[in-house]
């Protein structure tokens, strides 16, 4: 599957230097937190949220047919891999059938079209709303299943980024993000507790 809230937006990659630091990871840091001064305050935490984005609850499978040489997963990208605008931009392709026609790049819309075997299925409210069921997405969305917009515009490699801005960025970001994955994952796993009886 494909993760849901992504680790490298906000931390970067890891710093790996053997694997006798850090708990035996041998990760000594991270990328992000380097650019922005902001390791001393942050190490720890994105650490933390380092092993809990791994968790099932992060994972989401993903159509995978291509267009334009970009996958869903691929597409996300446009929006510095924030799975909110994901959503949304998802919601309303399926929904309210809106279609960007940007040529010769990968839209939303090209690519729900290159995997109508997985979406027809979910089209229209009715079938959106089956999909945020079906697929434990509702804490991402308000009561009427429109997608919540729930993080801030922040990655580390932002130019001219605050110090302050980052930090505060990088504490909210974990706060949500492990909240909804550690949900997500006990929901998953009691439902694959159910099936396995």
């Amino acid at each position: 599957g494909d993760t849901i809230n992504s680790f490298r937006t906000m931390f970067g990659s890891e710093i790996v230097c053997g694997a006798d630091h850090a708990g035996g990871s041998g990760v000594v840091g991270f990328k992000g937190l380097r650019r922005n001064a902001a390791e001393d305050e942050l190490f720890g935490m994105a650490y933390e949220f380092w092993h809990t984005y791994c968790l099932i609850g992060n994972f989401l499978p993903l159509p995978n047919a291509k267009c334009f040489r970009r996958t869903m997963n691929t597409y996300r990208t446009v929006w510095r891999d924030y799975f909110d605008r994901f959503l949304a931009d998802l919601r309303r392709c399926l929904v309210e059938g809106v279609v960007d026609g940007i040529s010769g790049r990968a839209t939303m819309d090209g690519l729900v079209s290159a995997n109508d075997y997985f979406w027809d299925s979910y089209g229209g409210r009715d079938g959106w709303e089956r999909y945020v069921r079906e697929f434990m997405l509702e804490a991402y969305c308000h009561d009427d299943y429109t997608p919540r917009r729930l993080y801030d515009d922040v990655w580390y490699w932002r130019r001219s980024l605050p110090h302050g801005e980052y930090v505060k960025a990088c504490r909210a970001y974990v706060d949500t993000a492990s909240g909804l994955i550690r949900r997500r994952s006990v929901r998953m796993a009691a439902r694959l507790e159910e099936l396995a009886h």
